[in-house]
């Protein structure tokens, strides 16, 4: 159904309204080249130090502190078929792969079908995954070569895994699967894949999916997608965008809130973006949108050659000031540049951003880490990592904000000073440059004064554990 929402965010991008006059400017710088056509770009739970990138033909590679590790997290290229819009599109880790060490890889197979596969990570090295731990959980024929979706991730609100699907390709969705409820193909799935499964399956089928008892297949979360091309989950909210590519004139952005029950229904191939595609069966007469969920915002084909939109990221990380909650996406084939915010179910702050990302030529992919920083991938390689105006304070050269890495618990600061400990030589407490006992002696006066400046344990009281934490820090030596 069509609501406020949805006409301001239309007319916006269409550019029948002026843009909202908010913004707060980003700038961009590589962080790394030469990778063979990447798709994604994730991070495991937890792990500050590393990203994991797959690329198309079926590897996915680490990077550990900025440097590509020359040996691939996980190689199976014998099995994918990479030609076209197939590959290796898509990876999420477990919510609790700190325990269970594994991930989840949504890629085309030598068939041509979409299939849905769980790996392990090796027992003796944190930085390859076992291949013969190879689980399929899921596979779907994929009738044509192209719309194979692609995106798979854990929602934040539920831990359950989000799967999406093309409509199985060719043009106009010649067999209406979009439409249909007895096919995974034009749809988001949500599976259950760290309980039990469900009987005949490898996997659990939630039991608050919308489907349940419909005689639909009941791991269908939403339908009517064309070819979703990158979805994402709001880390703090909850809430899903799902950027789906048009046929020919419209390309559209969906929102569903974090507290949606799903059940939506995008519309494709009744509607393309905002406008009818079909009034054909089962789509309704006169091409009627009130059964569909609108998109909170599309854009047209126009003579500047926008054809293919690429979804998308929220930013939700802590480098760039005033920026929280903007959606970032893209036009493959312009290398447009757009940003929005939904507020109160209404998209705000539109802007254009395409000259804060003109280091970068056909972007296929957004990505993020674990503080929530946000990078752009090209389909030639490169790979973009979005940053303030004036860059990031960074004492260790590791890429990662100074504040950031103290907020996230990934740097100590016990003086409080802003500065990682990591930077600083804290046990040099008499100030020469070198550890001696006369740190010892200047680290007793304080504790035997009462002085907080020996609470080295960072607990607000002065006991045993600030002579530990002392001792640890001074057999550290200076950085």
């Amino acid at each position: 159904m069509r609501t406020k929402a949805t006409v301001t965010a239309i007319t916006t991008i269409l550019g029948l309204a002026s843009a909202a006059s908010a913004q707060v400017d980003v700038a961009t710088e590589v962080f790394l080249t030469g990778l063979n056509q990447p798709t994604a770009l994730v991070h495991a739970p937890g792990d500050f130090g590393r990203v994991f990138i797959t690329e198309k033909r079926g590897v996915i590679r680490v990077v550990r502190d900025g440097e590509l590790l020359p040996t691939p997290f996980l190689n199976i290229d014998p099995l994918i078929s990479s030609f076209g819009e197939r590959g290796l599109l898509g990876i999420a880790f477990s919510p609790e792969y700190d325990s269970d060490g594994w991930f989840f890889v949504h890629y085309t197979n030598n068939g041509g079908d979409t299939v849905i596969a769980r790996y392990s990570v090796s027992d003796t090295n944190p930085d390859i995954a076992d291949p013969s731990s190879a689980q399929i959980l899921l596979t779907e024929d994929q009738p044509f070569t192209n719309h194979n979706g692609g995106w798979i991730d854990f929602s934040p609100n539920d831990n359950y895994l989000y799967i999406s699907l093309g409509d199985g390709g060719s043009g106009g969705d010649p067999r209406g699967f979009g439409q249909r409820q007895d096919t995974f193909l034009g749809k988001v799935l949500r599976i259950d894949v760290l309980g039990p499964s469900s009987p005949g399956l490898e996997y659990g089928i939630p039991d608050d999916n919308p489907f349940i008892g419909t005689g639909a297949r009941e791991e269908i979360w939403a339908y009517g997608l064309r070819n979703a091309w990158r979805n994402d989950f709001d880390p703090v909210t909850g809430d899903l965008y799902i950027a789906d590519v048009g046929q020919d004139a419209r390309e559209e952005v969906n929102f569903q809130p974090g507290d949606s029950f799903g059940g939506e229904n995008y519309g494709w191939k009744c509607r393309e973006g905002d406008i009818c595609f079909s009034s054909l069966t089962p789509c309704p007469d006169a091409c009627d949108p009130s059964p569909f969920v609108e998109p909170i915002l599309a854009y047209r084909h126009t003579a500047a050659g926008e054809c293919s939109i690429t979804g998308g990221q929220v930013y939700r990380g802590c480098s760039i000031d005033g920026l929280g909650g903007t959606y970032f996406y893209t036009d493959l084939c312009t290398n447009q540049v757009w940003s929005f915010r939904v507020v109160d179910g209404e998209v705000t702050e539109f802007t254009e951003r395409t000259s804060q990302f003109s280091g970068i030529s056909t972007i296929i992919s957004f990505g993020r880490d674990a503080y929530n920083e946000m990078y752009v991938l090209s389909q030639g390689g490169t790979i973009l990592k979005v940053m303030p105006v004036g860059g990031i304070v960074d004492c260790d050269g590791d890429g990662a904000s100074d504040a950031c890495e103290i907020a996230a618990g990934a740097e100590s600061d016990i003086n409080g000073d802003g500065i990682p400990d990591s930077c600083q030589c804290l046990a040099d407490l008499d100030g020469d440059g070198d550890l001696s006992l006369f740190d010892f002696l200047a680290f007793q006066n304080l504790f035997d004064s009462g002085d907080l400046a020996a609470d080295f344990d960072g607990d607000g009281e002065l006991t045993l554990f600030d002579f530990l934490a002392f001792q640890n820090l001074f057999d550290a030596g200076c950085p």
